[in-house]
């Protein structure tokens, strides 16, 4: 996950430097409640506090471009911002922690193969596609 957020929304608010700042921000909310961050092996919850909370990674990084607040999203929402310089990364000498992706499905014990092929597939590949980013 990268936190992050726009030059515009910074040339109006001081650039959080330490994880506690960020509690003089708007924060764009996703589905997890609390943001997790890493240092020197310790962990740090931030409980991010702010108008505007959306289940959807798209929405939240489209208003983080807009300026509305910083945002905390995995690589392959941001990257692509990153690069082109309309968010720029905040508190990198935090490391935040990466989020559990779910796949649900039906346990059963007559498993359709294709459900069960996908499932493998998933464990096997998708850690190594999302952070090839």
């Amino acid at each position: 996950l990268r936190t992050c957020a726009a030059p515009s929304y910074l040339a109006k608010r001081r650039t959080p430097v330490l994880i506690t700042d960020l509690s003089d921000h708007a924060c764009l909310i996703g589905t997890s409640p609390k943001w997790h961050f890493s240092v020197g092996g310790k962990d740090i919850l931030f409980q991010p506090k702010g108008q505007w909370c959306c289940n959807n990674g798209v929405a939240i990084l489209e208003a983080a471009i807009d300026g509305m607040g910083v945002c905390q999203l995995p690589d392959f929402y941001v990257a692509h911002a990153l690069r082109l310089g309309t968010l720029v990364p905040l508190l990198d000498t935090y490391q935040a922690k990466d989020e559990p992706i779910w796949a649900v499905y039906p346990e059963r014990r007559h498993l359709l193969p294709k459900v069960r092929w996908l499932v493998a597939a998933l464990r096997s590949d998708l850690p190594r596609a999302l952070s090839g980013v």
